[in-house]
């Protein structure tokens, strides 16, 4: 259906960068309810081109997810993609951020204690958590701050990472009892 294929070409591609965008820059959690708000608000604007309820069962909830190369509608919920993009724009900034301000490191095991380096963690812990990855560093912030462009495309990879999970949990989803 034209329909169907024109909402989501215009969902993914329009709405969700913008806000995405703000993900990038800010992360806390009196912001996550209002990703989440916007994330159902997602499902009920798709559900109606698709013509469907958007009540979805877990596992089709769980392929609207995924991205499209893996069979998925595209509609990566803002509230899992948000750590990767917040992390993923501390690592590409921390060497711009870490000159201009000097001192000792801003973030990493060294960095003393701030509101980036909180929120960071908080950022941390819940990629880990969504990615089902919990011994595993996001972010590996001396290389970061040692490169003088950051570490480019590890929002990508993070969000990859959250991607696997979320086909893993489909797949399991998927079986028979």
């Amino acid at each position: 259906d034209p329909t169907a294929q024109g909402g989501g070409v215009i969902l993914r591609p329009c709405v969700l960068p913008r806000v995405m965008h703000l993900f990038r820059g800010h992360y806390a959690r009196s912001l996550l309810p209002l990703a989440s708000d916007f994330d159902a608000m997602m499902r009920m604007t798709a559900a109606r081109p698709w013509r469907t309820s958007p009540n979805w069962g877990r596992a089709v909830d769980l392929q609207v997810r995924l991205p499209l190369r893996w069979g998925g509608m595209g509609l990566r919920p803002v509230a899992e993609v948000a750590p990767a993009a917040f992390l993923g724009s501390w690592a590409q900034a921390l060497p711009v951020v870490q000159g201009l301000l000097g001192g000792a490191p801003l973030l990493g095991p060294d960095a003393g204690p701030s509101p980036t380096a909180t929120a960071v963690r908080h950022a941390e812990l819940h990629w880990q958590e969504l990615a089902g990855r919990p011994d595993v560093q996001p972010v590996d912030w001396a290389a970061a701050a040692a490169s003088p462009q950051g570490l480019r495309k590890q929002q990508r990879a993070l969000s990859s990472s959250v991607d696997r999970e979320r086909r893993r949990s489909l797949q399991r989803a998927a079986l028979p009892e």
